[in-house]
């Protein structure tokens, strides 16, 4: 039996196999490429850390190198300590391109700096100067049912930049209602004290007692600047309570009132957080209400013995023609109530909402920054390359037949 057509067929199939293998190994990185190139050369960082209001060397900062491992997540890799002439080395490094090396203080009087640093091949040198740190202070008191004021421990003090480099940081308030925050860089700021705690009864509120981060005064703090003025307080919100039932007498168990506020704009919108849900008795409460004008709408589709039409107060059919409730500081409405109509036939829906008619699919280029399935799509270009071996390898296979 003749064995050279069989010989000819496992050599064609060895090279394709490896031509296979080979393009794999072409493409691979293209699928799994890597944000950073390690140094060849072992690498070395040093500097000397000084301060900006003395220009004295800054002894006892932590030092630390961080790589980038994924596109939002950063290690350590190498630190060093500033002796007492602020001097630091970190050696045996390996990095490439882009990465961020940090200056820590060993207290708070100076600011903890994160700077972004090309590396090198070989030594490299970095000397940072840390700014003098301001400090704010205050007490923060909170609004009672009885007209009077009184602590909260446990407030939170929450302070946030404008413009710049993004810096927030945050304190709670003691026994006494007293805060310190310490370690800021010179900037304009936005204060805000809140308390998650109570937020359905106590409003979010600002530095100068204003109740809306647009409208609120900045702080502006200089480096080493000293504030212990920054007051604040926790002001009630407002509640709505009321009713909700349907025309044929169903108690309207979790049926829903939503409060919509007017915009500077003039426009009305749905707030997160205030809605309230009857209870068995079909009744609700709104709380946390702060100062403006609102709608109330009320819904109930799925509960109850049938499906119902929408309502606004006062037994309105529509968002235009609601009306138009002002509503000011621990203010307390009661009686706002619904009797819902039963819907039209057929107009009630039987399942979640659809897609808008005309939604497109999510490009692929969408899909692959959220981590969906293109993600794990191969360049166009290896896929032709991969094309054409996988042709060749039929017409080789088809010529030994």
């Amino acid at each position: 039996m003749p064995i050279t057509p069989y010989a000819g067929r496992g050599h064609s199939i060895r090279v394709i196999a490896a031509a296979i293998i080979a393009l794999i190994l072409a493409v691979t990185p293209l699928v799994t490429a890597t944000t950073a190139t390690a140094a060849e050369t072992p690498q070395t960082l040093s500097g000397t850390v000084t301060a900006s209001d003395s220009g004295e060397p800054l002894a006892g900062v932590e030092v630390k190198v961080y790589r980038w491992v994924a596109e939002a997540w950063q290690e350590v890799v190498g630190t060093a300590v500033t002796g007492p002439d602020g001097a630091y080395l970190i050696e045996d490094l390996a990095l490439g391109g882009f990465n961020d090396v940090e200056f820590v203080p060993p207290t708070q009087d100076y600011v903890r700096t994160k700077v972004d640093f090309a590396f090198e091949a070989g030594e490299n040198t970095l000397d940072q100067v840390l700014e003098r740190s301001a400090t704010i202070s205050g007490n923060v008191l909170a609004e009672t049912s009885e007209g009077t004021l009184t602590v909260i421990p446990g407030t939170h003090v929450r302070l946030t930049n404008e413009g710049g480099t993004f810096f927030w940081a945050g304190a709670e308030v003691d026994e006494n209602g007293d805060y310190t925050i310490s370690g800021i860089p010179s900037g304009t700021y936005l204060v805000e004290f809140n308390d998650v705690r109570t937020i359905a009864t106590h409003l979010a509120s600002y530095w100068d007692g204003a109740l809306d981060a647009d409208t609120a005064q900045r702080l502006t703090l200089s480096s080493g600047e000293t504030r212990s003025d920054i007051d604040g307080t926790l002001i009630l919100g407002s509640t709505i309570t009321g009713s909700i039932t349907g025309a044929d007498g169903a108690t309207q168990t979790g049926a829903s009132a939503t409060a919509f506020r007017q915009t500077a704009d003039g426009a009305w919108v749905s707030v997160q957080g205030l809605q309230g849900s009857t209870d068995a008795n079909g009744d609700f409460t709104i709380v946390g209400l702060r100062p403006g004008n609102y709608k109330i709408g009320f819904l109930n589709r799925f509960e109850g013995s049938g499906c119902y039409a929408p309502e606004y107060f006062d037994n309105q059919p529509s968002l235009d023609t609601a009306t138009t409730m002002t509503i000011g500081t621990a203010e307390n409405f009661d009686g706002i109530s619904a009797v819902l109509e039963l819907a039209e036939p057929g107009s009630c829906p039987t399942g979640p909402a659809a897609p808008p008619a005309g939604t497109a699919p999510a490009p692929a280029a969408q899909l692959a920054a959220t981590g969906g399935a293109a993600s794990l799509a191969v360049p166009a270009v290896a896929l032709m390359m991969l094309g054409l071996v996988l042709v060749a390898a039929r017409r080789s296979l088809a010529a030994l037949r």
